[in-house]
């Protein structure tokens, strides 16, 4: 049986907390599209990709996992083992 790993060690973790920190800014500034050149696609449709590559990430990552995650806190230097 594998070990688990905490949760911030999990790609699939940092790949939705990613494109979670994308899709408020998105919501926040819709202005912020037209930096990179999205301005003329719109908030829904941005929205809309984001929901579909975060689905497809999270496939893929599921493929690729080799172990449990868990929500322990952070080790503290001088616990008991």
């Amino acid at each position: 049986m594998q070990k688990s790993k905490p949760i911030w060690e999990s790609k699939t973790f940092w790949v939705n907390l990613i494109i979670l920190v994308l899709s408020i800014f998105v919501l926040v500034d819709p202005e912020l599209l037209s930096l990179v050149g999205l301005g003329e696609i719109g908030v829904e449709k941005v929205m809309g990709i984001l929901l579909a590559v975060t689905a497809i990430l999270n496939k893929i990552l599921r493929f690729m996992t080799s172990s449990a995650v868990t929500l322990t806190s952070l080790p503290r230097p001088n616990a008991e083992k």
